[in-house]
């Protein structure tokens, strides 16, 4: 416990703060792990694998792992009939706030969501993460989304 408190004490909040923040992730994130395959590698081993695949490649590997992977999770998580607010939420949270894939901004604009992804990984993230994100979109929602990217972010319409 003094592990706890020192490290709630160096973030400024409580000790039941921290330890509601961490009951949070693994009720959100951490508790499926045990049934889905994953690693934890450096952004540096991703940025180096993908300056070896060709860019058509990283835009059908996005969209397959798009298409397939997300809608199993969901049903994990208990999203048997999904919305593009618990899109939304998964996003935030499995892939933003957890999985660290980028940082998430989202609004409201002209009556439509736009979701700003954020990250530091290059072009070829970017395609992927674009990717990923209009074969998710397609295979959970059956709905077209509109991408820009960039080398530093992806802006989502939907």
């Amino acid at each position: 416990m003094r592990i706890i408190s020192e490290e709630a004490e160096a973030k400024n909040i409580s000790d039941n703060a921290l330890i509601d923040s961490i009951l949070q992730k693994w009720v959100i994130f951490d508790r499926h792990l045990e049934d889905y395959p994953l690693f934890v590698v450096s952004q540096s081993i991703i940025t180096s694998l993908l300056d070896k695949i060709s860019i058509e490649d990283i835009s059908e590997i996005g969209y397959s792992h798009g298409s397939t992977t997300p809608r199993s999770v969901f049903i994990m998580q208990g999203f048997f009939e999904p919305t593009v607010d618990s899109v939304i939420w998964f996003l935030e949270n499995n892939h933003a706030k957890y999985s660290k894939w980028f940082t998430m901004n989202h609004h409201i604009v002209d009556g439509k969501n736009m979701i700003h992804l954020r990250h530091n990984a290059g072009a070829k993230w970017s395609r992927f993460l674009s990717t990923y994100m209009k074969g998710l979109f397609m295979s959970v929602l059956d709905q077209e989304i509109e991408v820009e990217e960039t080398s530093f972010y992806v802006n989502i319409r939907v």
